[in-house]
Order: structure tokens, then C-alpha cells, then sequence
């Protein structure tokens, strides 16, 4: 994969992570970015500095490792799922990741997950 397609996948990943409802421009100010040069590094599809990418990831609630890679540090490891299995948990959580709160709470209540009070 080229260092395009990287920075393309990065930025994907940041549309993927944020809410429909807030602009790349609100989450840019909320990490204390330029909003300007973050605009030329999209369009450019470059990956910002290391810690501007924290920066977008904290403000995103994502963890750095994902939005720069797409994996989680915590996947499951392959004894636990066959690889086909893997990706569609991967799937799953990509969809519920742009997904709004309703579609979250549905989730739980179908799996009888109790959500987090912190």
C-alpha cells in the first residue's frame, strides 16, 4: 500500500469515526488544529503529524493505532475466530462506529449488554 493509500484509508476512517452531525471543521478545532492545513492534508490524502493524528483520535474517541491502521490493538486473535468470522465482527464494529446512539442502544438491548455509566 502506497503512503496515498494510507493517508486515503486514515481519512476514511476519520469520516467513519465521527458523527454525521458534526463537521470535520468542529472536530479539527476541538483537537486545537489548523483547519486549513488539515483541509490540504486531505485533500492531499497525507496522514498529519503523529501527534496531530492523537489529537484527531482523542477527539474522536477512537484509539490512535485504529485510525492509522484500521486494526484495534484488542481484535480478536485469530485461535478465538476463523478469519471469515473476524471480518465480519470487524464489519459489525465499523458500522456501529458510524452509527448513530439509537442503533448502539439496539445492539446492547439485543445482546443484553448493560451500557457503561461512566
Amino acid at each position: 500500500m502506497t503512503e496515498i493509500d494510507e493517508g486515503y484509508f486514515f481519512w476514511k476512517r476519520v469520516d467513519m469515526a465521527r458523527s454525521k452531525q458534526i463537521t470535520l471543521k468542529h472536530i479539527v478545532e476541538d483537537a486545537g488544529l489548523n483547519y486549513h492545513l488539515v483541509k490540504v492534508q486531505r485533500s492531499c490524502n497525507r496522514i498529519p503529524k503523529a501527534l496531530d493524528a492523537a489529537k484527531l483520535a482523542s477527539v474522536l474517541d477512537v484509539s490512535l493505532e485504529w485510525l492509522l491502521t484500521g486494526k484495534l490493538w484488542n481484535e480478536v486473535p485469530e485461535t478465538i475466530l476463523d478469519s471469515n468470522k473476524r471480518r465480519q465482527v470487524s464489519k459489525i464494529f465499523h458500522v456501529l462506529l458510524a452509527s448513530d446512539s439509537q442503533k448502539w442502544q439496539s445492539v446492547e438491548s439485543a445482546l443484553g449488554i448493560r451500557p457503561n455509566s461512566d
